[in-house]
């Protein structure tokens, strides 16, 4: 929960450090909106593996292999 406040406050500081977004390492705007753009692009990509590719990792049905009990079993 902590770290939910902590982020919430960086989002709220960095959104009211300046009025304009400007490409530049002590720019708020572009401190926030870095690493949304780069969450966005990854749930684009693992939509597009999703539903255009069809990959077999999202509808198969079976576990990944750490799940296969022969991997888990001591030797």
């Amino acid at each position: 929960m902590s770290l939910l406040a902590l982020g919430g406050y960086l989002c709220w500081s960095f959104s009211t450090s300046t009025d304009h977004l400007e490409v530049s390492a002590d720019n708020g705007w572009f401190l926030l909106l870095t690493p949304l753009a780069m969450i966005a692009s990854g749930f684009l990509a693992a939509a597009w593996a999703k539903w255009v590719r069809r990959s077999p990792y999202f509808h198969s049905g079976e576990g990944t292999d750490a799940d296969a009990p022969q991997l888990l079993a001591a030797s």
